[in-house]
C-alpha cells in the first residue's frame, strides 16, 4: 500500500472518530446521512463501471488490472465490489510472504468474515516479533473485508540430527 493511500484511509479513520465524538446530535446526523449518500453514489458508479469493463472483449484483463491498483481496490474493497474473494487476496500475499520471511505459512481456512493462518517462522534471520507483525499486517491488507484473520503460531521446526 502506498504512503498516500495509507495516509488518506488513516485521514477517513480520524475523522470518522471525530464525528462520532461530536456531541452536536443533528449535525452528527446530517454529516452521517451526507457521507453515506456520497458512499452509496460511488458505490453506485463503480458498480456500473464493473458491470461495462467486465461486458467487453477485455473485461477479465480490466478487472484483474483493478484489482492489482492499491486504490482502485481499496474503493472497491469500501462498497463490497472487489471482482477477487478475499481467499485468492490471501493466497497471492501468502506466496510473496514466503519469498519476503522464508516462513512456512498455509491459509487453513477462510469464511465470509474469518480467515486462519498457520505460520512457522525460521529460527534464524529477522526479529520473530516484527516478522510476525509485518505478515499479520500484509495480511491484513489483502483482505480488510474480513472480521478477522487468526495467525496460528507453529513451533519451529527441530533441527536435523544428521552430521
Amino acid at each position: 500500500m502506498s504512503d498516500a493511500l495509507a495516509e488518506c484511509l488513516s485521514r477517513m479513520e480520524r475523522l470518522i472518530e471525530a464525528l462520532e465524538e461530536t456531541r452536536d446530535t443533528p449535525a452528527r446526523t446530517l454529516a452521517r446521512t451526507l457521507l453515506d449518500s456520497c458512499l452509496d453514489l460511488h458505490g453506485l458508479a463503480l458498480a456500473r463501471v464493473l458491470t461495462i469493463a467486465s461486458s467487453g472483449a477485455e473485461g477479465g484483463r480490466l478487472l484483474a488490472a483493478f484489482a492489482a491498483d492499491d486504490y482502485v481496490s481499496a474503493a472497491l474493497l469500501l462498497h463490497g465490489l472487489h471482482p477477487e474473494e478475499p481467499e485468492a487476496r490471501l493466497r497471492r500475499a501468502i506466496a510473496g510472504l514466503r519469498e519476503t520471511w522464508g516462513a512456512s505459512i498455509d491459509l487453513l481456512d477462510v469464511s465470509h468474515a474469518v480467515a486462519r493462518v498457520s505460520l512457522r517462522l525460521p529460527d534464524e534471520g529477522a526479529d520473530r516479533a516484527t516478522a510476525r507483525r509485518e505478515i499479520e499486517r500484509t495480511l491484513t491488507e489483502a483482505a480488510p473485508d474480513l472480521d478477522s484473520i487468526i495467525i496460528e503460531d507453529r513451533a519451529p521446526a527441530a533441527p536435523s540430527l544428521a552430521e
